[in-house]
């Protein structure tokens, strides 16, 4: 890894200066706190996370860093000698204009897959001491909208158009409803070839859903190859070079579906970490996840579309939704797939895994509570009987999932290794209800 080239042209002496003088005119240690709340690092498109100080920063990237700056290892969890803002650009988080993105150091990762995104090939690199990832800011720059992307109606198509029967280089492109069962192929994850369906490529990219919408698309030059995966209930493919491809940008004017009542007004399921999509009644809900799901709950299988046995919680996690710090989701189980994919994501290392008749995904829900937990007195906060009966229900749902996580696993274990398995795990389920019954 010392042996790879890094340039390390980060932010100008006349911008640390500028930072040094602010710093110094600030009164007393809680006025510094609150400075690093508003003003945001001035970044180049070569700034890594290892020039960051702290643990976590706001970073605001210049423009045109598509074409400029350093390499960048990984998908959603960067080594931290990446270029911050080509990943933020990789990662969807920012356009080619700039923008602010905030940063959040983690722990180093055994591997780093490197992925084709928005016009940015990252690369794939073994163990490294340093990641980073994005989490959401709460002072978002908006870049201002160009009169281009505003210009003219949306050119209304069908389930099979593509890219290549587009006038010019970019148009806005309303989809129809029920491009999910349509047949037309995709090549490409973010970055499709020209021949992809439109509208297919926009669900499986998370823009739109099955109901149809607005997307804005831009043509882009062919790539030396495309990564086919599997999303929202899409199965994309993989190609060689080919000519020419699109992405999507963000579009100025999105169809806004009308939210139903049946949404707005149910009650959200409050889940452990260990909580599947099987233990959930009917086709969706909406689920309340507690803190501290990155290092408790089962395993999970997949990316983005999960087996139904997996932790949701969990699995919001890897996929961006929440933050450890727990939140509110929409889950909508989906038919099984023929095969599941693991990844690294926001810390959660997910598995590879066969057929399996259940999936799941996340959808947005219109009636998102966002949790804030006190620092250390948010757990004697909560609603009596909380505690005990959460407890109580994570231990059945523990026994539960572990089985179930076993039996996936029966066919490479020997018959001693099982029994060894399954006698320790009625030592902890005995050791855990002892300790219930006398709290």
């Amino acid at each position: 890894m010392t042996s790879r080239s890094c340039d390390h042209d980060v932010i100008t002496p006349w911008d640390r200066k500028l930072v040094t003088e602010l710093q110094g005119a600030l009164e007393g240690p809680s006025d510094r706190k609150s400075y690093s709340h508003f003003v945001a690092v001035m970044a180049s498109c070569t700034t890594t996370a290892k020039d960051l100080p702290g643990s976590s920063a706001d970073v605001l990237c210049p423009a045109d860093c598509l074409t400029n700056g350093g390499s960048v290892w990984g998908t959603d969890v960067y080594t931290n000698d990446s270029s911050i803002c080509r990943a933020a650009i990789h990662a969807g988080k920012i356009p080619n204009d700039g923008g602010q993105v905030t940063v959040h150091k983690t722990p180093g990762e055994a591997s780093y897959t490197g992925s084709t995104r928005n016009g940015i090939s990252t690369k794939n690199f073994g163990a490294w001491p340093g990641s980073f990832i994005f989490v959401t800011s709460t002072s978002t720059v908006t870049p201002e909208p160009t009169e281009a992307v505003a210009q003219g109606p949306p050119v209304t198509v069908s389930c099979t158009t593509t890219a290549r029967d587009l006038p010019g280089s970019s148009a806005d492109v309303l989809c129809p409803g029920d491009c999910l069962a349509n047949s037309k192929s995709v090549w490409g994850i973010d970055v499709y070839t020209d021949d992809s369906s439109i509208c297919r490529a926009a669900i499986h990219a998370g823009i739109i859903t099955n109901d149809g919408g607005q997307v804005s698309v831009q043509k882009t030059p062919g790539q030396d190859s495309y990564n086919g995966s599997t999303r929202n209930g899409i199965t994309t493919k993989s190609y060689g070079a080919f000519s020419g491809s699109f992405i999507f940008v963000v579009s100025t004017s999105p169809a806004t579906p009308e939210p139903t009542k049946e949404i707005t007004q149910r009650t959200p399921v409050m889940a452990s970490c260990t909580t599947t999509a099987k233990d959930l009644p009917g086709s969706s809900a909406d689920v309340l996840c507690p803190a501290d799901c990155l290092t408790n709950g089962g395993s999970v299988w997949g990316t983005d579309v999960y087996t139904n046995d997996s932790s949701i919680c969990r699995a919001a996690i890897h996929a961006g939704k929440i933050p450890n710090d727990g939140g509110q989701i929409t889950v909508h189980k989906t038919p099984g797939e023929a095969s599941y994919t693991g990844s690294t994501r926001n810390g959660i290392s997910t598995k590879n895994f066969g057929a399996w008749p259940g999936s799941f995904t996340f959808v947005t829900s219109t009636s998102t509570v966002t949790l804030t937990p006190e620092p250390t007195e948010g757990i004697t906060q909560r609603p009596p009987g909380f505690v005990h009966m959460s407890s109580r229900y994570s231990l059945w749902n523990f026994d539960h999932q572990w089985r179930e996580n076993e039996s996936k696993e029966e066919t490479r274990a020997a018959p001693v290794q099982r029994l060894h398995k399954e006698w320790n795990h009625k030592q902890w389920l005995w050791s855990m209800a002892w300790i219930f019954c006398i709290t």
